[in-house]
């Protein structure tokens, strides 16, 4: 995924303190400047994309499980897309 698709998103957010090590920091903040943007901004988008990444693999993974293949049923479906609905 591009750094530039990461920019266009639009969701909730909440609000975190985090510490980092000096030597962190200055890292990412060369990076950021090199995309032209804020630090704060850099390691939002890099956090979302790192979580996208671990939950592909969490997918990958659960399809591996059996019953993740079974086919859903007309009602269990419509109520898996009702739950969907409601995030």
């Amino acid at each position: 995924m591009k750094v530039e698709d990461l920019k266009t998103r639009t969701v909730t957010r909440l609000r975190k303190n985090i510490d980092l090590k000096m030597e962190t920091k200055q890292t990412l903040s060369l990076q950021a400047v090199q995309y032209g943007m804020s630090l704060k901004s850099y390691i939002e988008i890099m956090l979302d994309h790192l979580a996208e990444m671990e939950e592909d693999k969490i997918l990958a993974a659960l399809s591996n499980i059996p019953e993740a293949q079974t086919a859903l049923s007309g009602e269990e479906l419509e109520a898996f897309d009702r739950e969907l609905r409601t995030w």
